[in-house]
């Protein structure tokens, strides 16, 4: 009986070493070598922002162009992903996601001061996506972020992308965003993003054996929304709060 349990302990422990996986981000695209040529086609950067538009057509909610294409979108900084030592890609991006198959906003364009209406008559906003895709580019995992603010927001941009630590497989992301039924527009150099908030984003991440990623956000520690800026602070938060009694 004994020996049984011990089996079962180890197997636990096996268990527990099994889920967890090495996360290393790294911008050091291969195109980048020095002494080493790639054409604009073939490289890893051109290849990521391919599939990342084979991502965003089914789901953006703004009118693409004759190119299959928007402007009313931003893409932030990609990332070459080794988990557990398997080269992924991560990258970052903001659009207006569909809430239905159907959905389409065409933004009512002002003469002064921004609305932020669909001429459908639907608020204009835009959330803040991660996509992660496999070694073919092909995509692997998709995230949008919520955030919990009373009134719509618009996620203008992805500062910071990093990973927690060693011991969890885990993302973590600073969002930037100001509510759309208070927005102004700055009059002057030093009031330009004066009204924009920052968040940060806990985003646990598994893998089956297909190699497609589940993404979970944990706002348990960080909370939601709060007012966290740097992905340093993100970290001694969670630090703080896995010390306390009853944390799991």
């Amino acid at each position: 009986m004994r020996l049984a349990r011990v089996a079962v302990f180890m197997g636990l422990i096996l268990a527990a070493e099994a889920g967890r996986a090495e996360i290393r981000l790294t911008t050091d695209w291969l195109e980048n070598v020095h002494g080493v040529y790639t054409p604009r086609a073939e490289r890893e950067s051109t290849k990521l922002d391919t599939a990342v538009w084979t991502s965003l057509r089914s789901r953006i909610a703004t009118p693409l162009n004759a190119d299959g294409k928007s402007g009313n979108m931003f893409s932030g900084q990609g990332y070459r992903m080794f988990f557990d030592g398997d080269l992924n890609y991560a990258t970052v991006l903001g659009f207006m996601p569909k809430t239905r198959p159907e959905e389409i906003c065409k933004i009512k364009r002002e003469t002064s001061q921004p609305t932020y209406r669909c001429e459908q008559g639907q608020r204009y906003t835009l959330a803040c996506h991660l996509g992660l895709y496999n070694a073919n580019f092909e995509e692997a995992g998709w995230h949008t972020v919520t955030i919990r603010e009373s009134q719509p927001v618009f996620c203008n941009a992805v500062p910071a992308m990093g990973r927690y630590d060693s011991k969890h497989n885990d993302l973590l992301l600073i969002v930037q965003y100001f509510s759309v039924d208070e927005p102004t527009v700055a009059t002057t150099r030093s009031e330009i993003g004066s009204g924009w908030q920052r968040m940060a984003v806990r985003l646990k991440l598994s893998r089956d054996k297909d190699g497609r990623f589940s993404v979970e956000q944990d706002d348990s520690c960080l909370g939601n929304p709060n007012s966290i800026s740097t992905i340093d602070d993100a970290r001694r938060k969670l630090r703080q709060c896995e010390k306390q009694p009853g944390h799991r």
